[in-house]
């Protein structure tokens, strides 16, 4: 009795332990950029610095960033606190679900959700030789396979999407053998029901039984700064922006001496700024844009009877719908686009 109540005592430390710390929920809307994982890393830092049972990232988003994305997955699963994500229903989470959901300790999606997108989950620059871009694409998909394969999901789908891209919903999710994701929920509190009781295993070796039953998680939201930043990074809004703007400093020109649209364009221009600053922009179509503001404008000096006017409005229309890089930021379009 003595020999096996010392084993006992041994294996102790090993046993997984009860997650009673405060569990946190963070939720991402719009396309994710830098300052979107920013967001999430300070949510994870404050989960980790409080010993939080657990972090629960929520993905309401449109498109998104490659390369920060898959920095912050890293960082998830890297986490010292059990991270749950979770694509909200009826959401397209495209690449952001791909690469979350793989470096999740436990991952989850909701009814009519789905992840990934129609092209490769990877981008090499095209400079590069063969041979390095396709060690480049076998690093990417190592990682998700590992990751995967790590927390006993199916990782078939790996390969595919990295080198020519793949969409999976959460009817194949769950259907794969063995399934690709952890849970399917119908919303947060079913998810929650789900979750209690299971054990996952952080990066440091420590295992961790989740203990999420009747519990209600302290939002970490984001700060007024940081929201202010997120909305402005969406690609219609920034659009929307320019244009106003411009239509601003039109105005100040057809009635000079009012100094108030003048300072309302430019307001406007810096909000647009400052989401060009977060988001992928090919360099023409900007020029485009400028040529348009500029064509519209010279309509003020030199009337044409509509003509310019008529050329700087088809010159915005492409400008706008190639304002963004769709291998960098898929999915991160004007709305409809």
């Amino acid at each position: 009795m003595a020999l096996l109540l010392a084993a006992s005592g041994r294996a102790a430390p090993a046993a997984a332990q009860q997650a009673a710390g405060p569990i946190y929920a963070a939720e991402v809307r719009g396309p994710v950029t830098a300052v979107t994982v920013g967001y999430l890393q300070r949510a994870l830092a404050l989960a980790e610095a409080s010993n939080a049972g657990a972090l629960i990232i929520t993905l309401s988003n449109r498109g998104g960033v490659l390369a920060p994305m898959r920095l912050f997955a890293a960082t998830i699963a890297q986490a010292r606190v059990p991270v749950v994500v979770y694509v909200a229903p009826g959401i397209d989470s495209g690449a952001a679900g791909a690469l979350f959901l793989s470096a999740a300790h436990v991952s989850a999606m909701g009814p009519g959700s789905s992840f990934g997108i129609p092209a490769p989950l990877a981008q090499v620059d095209a400079a590069l030789s063969q041979q390095t871009r396709d060690l480049v694409l076998d690093s990417v998909a190592h990682q998700l396979r590992t990751w995967n394969t790590e927390r006993g999901r199916g990782a078939a789908w790996v390969d595919r999407a990295v080198r020519t891209g793949v969409v999976i919903d959460n009817q194949q999710a769950s259907a794969a053998s063995p399934p690709v994701v952890d849970l399917v929920a119908a919303d947060r509190e079913q998810l929650l029901t789900l979750l209690d009781g299971r054990i996952v295993q952080l990066a440091n070796g420590r295992r961790v039984q989740l203990a999420t039953l009747g519990r209600t998680p302290t939002p970490a939201a984001p700060t007024l700064w940081e929201g202010l930043r997120m909305a402005l990074a969406d690609p219609t809004l920034v659009f929307i922006l320019l244009v106003l703007g411009a239509l601003a400093i039109y105005v100040e020109l057809a009635i000079p001496g009012t100094t108030v649209f003048a300072g309302i364009g430019a307001l406007l221009l810096a909000g647009a700024l400052a989401g060009l600053l977060a988001l992928p922009v090919n360099g023409w179509a900007l020029l485009l844009l400028l040529l348009a503001f500029a064509l519209v404008g010279a309509e003020f000096f030199a009337p044409t009877h509509g003509a310019l006017a008529v050329g700087g409005i088809a010159l915005l229309i492409v400008g706008g719908a190639n304002l963004f890089d769709p291998l960098q930021a898929p999915g991160a379009t004007l709305a409809g686009g």
